[in-house]
């Protein structure tokens, strides 16, 4: 399982690029983030082995 974060200001985007991952059997968001700042203060032990900017 390959765990995903998501990067995003638009709301609308980070949650239409949710659905389509979720739809991938290997893919699993774990965490969404409004800002590069927020994903910095949030990702450190989350097991995140992807971000999506």
């Amino acid at each position: 399982m390959i765990t995903v974060a998501l990067i995003d200001d638009h709301l609308i985007v980070r949650s239409g690029f949710a659905q389509l991952l979720g739809l991938e059997p290997d893919l699993q968001v774990v965490a969404e983030f409004g800002s590069g700042r927020e994903a910095l203060a949030g990702l450190p032990g989350r097991g995140v082995q992807v971000c999506i900017c």
